[in-house]
């Protein structure tokens, strides 16, 4: 049996795409509490202490919520919901 070979053609269905509803933009930072999830790896735990500097000095801050990731996904369920309860708004990003 010969091998089998799939090809893919990226073309523009003509389905509507649907689109997500973006969460609405904070008006200002000042006395907000802002999630900061890490991955863990060195840059970003870096970052995260300049984020909670600049944070609190440049933009009136309130707090900043520090959640790790898992190492090879997202933040676990009960991590995601504190923030859900707690902050305002979340920085999440990769440091490597």
């Amino acid at each position: 049996m010969a091998p089998k070979v799939e090809i893919l053609l990226p073309t523009i269905s003509d389905q509507p795409l649907q689109r997500n509803v973006l969460a609405p933009r904070l008006t200002t930072l000042q006395g907000k509490r802002i999630g900061l999830i890490s991955n863990r790896w060195r840059s970003i735990e870096i970052m995260d202490d300049v984020f909670q500097v600049e944070l609190a000095e440049q933009y009136g801050v309130a707090r900043c919520v520090k959640k790790f990731a898992t190492t090879t996904g997202p933040i676990v369920q009960e991590d995601f919901e504190e923030l859900k309860k707690n902050v305002d708004a979340v920085i999440t990003g990769l440091g490597n």
